[in-house]
């Protein structure tokens, strides 16, 4: 995926989520240990919630578009460790009390 945007008319319906989640589940079941994206630096929105996904800059920066000052920031996530599914917001019921399991 070279980049992935949705509609500003469209944002909080979870349509970025469930696309985040079908590729790692895709990569995971690649068998790929880590993954690296690249976000705009000055899109402050989308690296905070990458953030929150467990995903970390590496610091590599790259120019995108010189003439308006555009970079992009390298992100790594190992997925071994990064968030299950029901931490990124998409709808699953809650859990229901405490374990009965033994």
């Amino acid at each position: 995926v070279a980049r992935l945007y949705v509609a500003l008319n469209r944002w909080g319906q979870g349509i970025g989520t469930r696309l985040y989640v079908a590729e790692l589940d895709r990569l995971r079941r690649g068998h790929f240990r880590e993954a690296t994206l690249w976000v705009l630096e000055r899109n402050v929105r989308a690296r905070a919630w990458y953030e929150r996904l467990g995903w970390r800059s590496t610091g590599e920066r790259q120019t995108v578009y010189e003439p308006a000052g555009n970079a992009d920031l390298q992100y790594l996530i190992r997925l071994g460790e990064s968030l299950e599914h029901t931490d990124v917001g998409v709808d699953r019921p809650a859990p229901q009390g405490p374990s009965t399991a033994p």
